[in-house]
């Protein structure tokens, strides 16, 4: 952790971000290449330094300096302040992505750097940093151009090359605290594989022979949040998954999801999300392009 007076300043405005999957390959020689989100995002952000050097900054000055092999993660809603240290050029893979339950203790492994809901973890090994390069190529095929998914099923393929690349990197790592109760890990498997499921405290506790306020306190001590908010993020996720299916439609979506109505359903979408599913749905439905996906509203 450090203070580097050197650094320029903020950006004046913030910039934007895609709120779901999205992903790209840059090589920045721009000297004044920096991106401010003052308040975060929903998602989380990942990426890995090829050669170069970049930064990060939190709120109160505290620095880590990227260079070639640290796979960083800036937690969701975390403000982000990052970009092309000073008199470098810097090459990197970036992703966002909602952060699955299951990989929550994984990325406790990664260490911490001293910037505010910001770890990363070197990778030394040149071969091995070649191989999560030609796997993130996967997801993007060109320089400077950010891919968008958000199709289900290209979703889940696109997600499964990000759990790859983690668990290749982590395979060599010291094991996470977080792995150390078998409990939490049985919920969170549990939560992974069914989401469409509208699983409560009750039941979670029932099936690990916990008490229910055991059962928030040990999960809330290993994985940082409260039980509820990944419960409800979950669902959240596979709501708006469910809803940019062209072919799917809002009564569908709640009838997956196990509401007792469509009413029930857009009440708590709109608690959760922050508008209604009709709109969120006219604002993100995409096509297929050339093997890409381009949205509908510009």
């Amino acid at each position: 952790m450090s203070k580097e007076a050197k650094l320029p300043r903020r950006p004046d405005c913030d910039a934007w971000c895609a709120s779901d999957f999205c992903s790209a390959y840059y090589r920045v020689r721009d000297q004044n290449y920096q991106i401010l989100r003052r308040r975060g995002v929903p998602t989380s952000y990942l990426t890995l330094t090829l050669s170069g050097c970049g930064f990060v900054r939190d709120s109160t000055d505290h620095v880590y300096r990227l260079e070639a092999g640290h796979l960083c993660v800036i937690e969701a809603q975390t403000p982000q302040n990052y970009g092309i240290w000073p008199g470098n050029s810097w090459y990197f893979h970036w992703v966002h992505y909602h952060t699955p339950p299951a990989w929550l203790p994984w990325l406790q492994a990664f260490p911490s750097t001293g910037v505010q809901g910001v770890r990363a973890l070197r990778i030394r090994d040149p071969e091995k940093l070649k191989n999560l390069s030609r796997s993130l190529f996967r997801l993007h095929d060109r320089v400077g151009t950010t891919a968008l998914v958000n199709q289900p099923l290209d979703l889940a393929l696109a997600m499964n090359i990000v759990e790859r690349c983690l668990l290749l990197v982590l395979k060599d790592a010291p094991p996470p605290s977080g792995l150390s109760d078998l409990r939490i890990q049985k919920v969170l498997r549990i939560i992974q594989e069914n989401p469409f499921r509208a699983l409560n405290l009750q039941e979670l506790a029932d099936k690990t022979a916990l008490s229910e306020s055991r059962l928030s306190h040990l999960f809330s001590e290993q994985t940082g949040e409260s039980l509820s908010e990944v419960l409800n993020r979950r669902r959240l996720a596979e709501a708006k998954a469910l809803l940019k299916d062209p072919i799917c439609s809002i009564q569908n979506a709640a009838e997956r999801l196990h509401f007792s109505n469509a009413y029930s359903f857009s009440k708590w979408f709109l608690k959760s999300a922050g508008q209604r599913p009709g709109a969120f749905r006219t604002k993100n439905i995409y096509y297929y392009a050339h093997g890409r996906l381009k949205s509908r509203i510009q």
